[in-house]
């Protein structure tokens, strides 16, 4: 098996609020086997008034009900087997890793968020906000996390829920399926790939994507509507972050 399941990779400004997100869903037989450990989502966020970080990190698909092409997953659980970790960097600019001669983002982590589970009930978590180029816990917090309060670090400038909750990822897999029926009729009006082995889109092909995987057609819902997910949830000072510069990349795994 696999020590590190899929990561999922985003870059959000931290000055703005403008909420960022990246989905992954189902990723193979590893994550089948071992729902506990197949992140779904990771979304973040910045306050209205910009001093904190929320960051939001969701396991196992449809969590407390049974898969359609597997065996039930109820009640569901953080593995006590596996650390969920968050990673984040910190740069001064958009184009600081490319300057540097990175290509994407920067996959060097300057902090984690480390969270582990124990096998009790209700379950017991450490949380550890780390950062890695000295190796030094900044914030530490342990207890039950699923309260509505969630956990509080000593110092206050961390606070972590963690625990069942409806599944907040919308997805239209009908409206996926109305528009691969329309692109398989128009395929052939569609140009040759280019160089990365896309084939471009006209204004028309466009406009109907958005229209079936949204809702203007109004042939889909939403596939994700009553499903549950685990949630890992945490509100962060900002200046624990931003060290390095106001500009986040945060990306998430799992480790045996």
């Amino acid at each position: 098996m696999r020590k590190t399941w899929a990561a999922l990779l985003l870059a959000a400004v931290v000055a703005p609020v403008v909420p960022a997100r990246a989905a992954d869903h189902r990723d193979g037989p590893n994550s089948i086997n071992s729902p506990e450990g197949d992140l779904n989502d990771i979304y973040t966020w910045m306050s209205p008034d910009a001093k904190t970080v929320n960051l939001a990190l969701t396991a196992v698909p449809n969590a407390g009900k049974a898969f359609v092409d597997g065996g039930p997953v109820n009640p569901a659980r953080f593995s006590n087997a596996l650390k969920y970790v968050i990673n984040i960097n910190s740069r001064p600019s958009d184009n600081a890793s490319i300057q540097a001669g990175a290509t994407g983002l920067d996959a060097r982590a300057r902090f984690r968020i480390i969270a582990t589970f124990d096998a009790g009930t209700p379950q017991k978590m450490q949380l550890w906000l780390v950062n890695v180029n000295t190796g030094r816990a900044l914030e530490y917090v342990t207890g039950d996390p699923s309260s509505a309060a969630g956990l509080t670090s000593r110092d206050g400038k961390l606070r972590v829920y963690a625990g069942l909750r409806d599944d907040p990822f919308f997805f239209n897999l009908q409206g996926l399926f109305d528009f691969e029926t329309y692109y398989h009729d128009i395929e052939q009006f569609i140009p040759a790939a280019d160089g990365a082995g896309c084939r471009p889109l006209g204004p028309i092909q466009q406009n109907a994507a958005v229209n079936y995987l949204g809702m203007n057609f109004g042939t889909g819902a939403d596939f994700f509507a009553s499903f549950n997910t685990l949630a890992i949830v945490l509100t962060v000072d900002k200046t624990l972050l931003t060290t390095t510069g106001p500009i986040l990349s945060v990306w998430a795994s799992t480790h045996r």
